[in-house]
């Protein structure tokens, strides 16, 4: 719950909507737990998704940081959560993201994308 406190903070600061002046129910399937800050993008976007009653496509995946300044930052060992991923049927990562974590890594997108080829869409 702390972390969807706090991104629904960070939302309504930086976004200027105001999710203080509504519920918030939160329901995480699969028998998981929100420990991580890795799915603070996944939590803001299911926010979103609810507060503009907008869909967000189905079996996608969001793994991000989302700092205090409302930056997202990629997450460490990626291969390792779309491995997790594919578990519950999802984890293609889109080249933007691809593209994100060769420079936060100091590779090029060909290496990177060498590596985890069968995870990009």
């Amino acid at each position: 719950p702390k972390r969807i406190v706090l991104m629904a903070a960070i939302l309504e600061k930086y976004l200027h909507i105001k999710l203080s002046d509504h519920d918030i129910f939160f329901k995480v399937s699969g028998n998981l737990k929100i420990k991580e800050s890795g799915s603070d993008l996944g939590i803001a976007l299911a926010l979103l998704s609810s507060y503009f009653q907008q869909a967000l496509p189905a079996k996608s995946v969001a793994l991000g940081e989302v700092n205090l300044t409302g930056q997202i930052k990629s997450i460490n060992q990626v291969n390792m959560h779309i491995s997790e991923a594919q578990n519950f049927g999802v984890g293609k990562i889109s080249k933007d993201q691809l593209e994100d974590y060769a420079k936060r890594k100091e590779m090029s997108y060909d290496e990177i994308e060498k590596w985890l080829r069968q995870n990009v869409e």
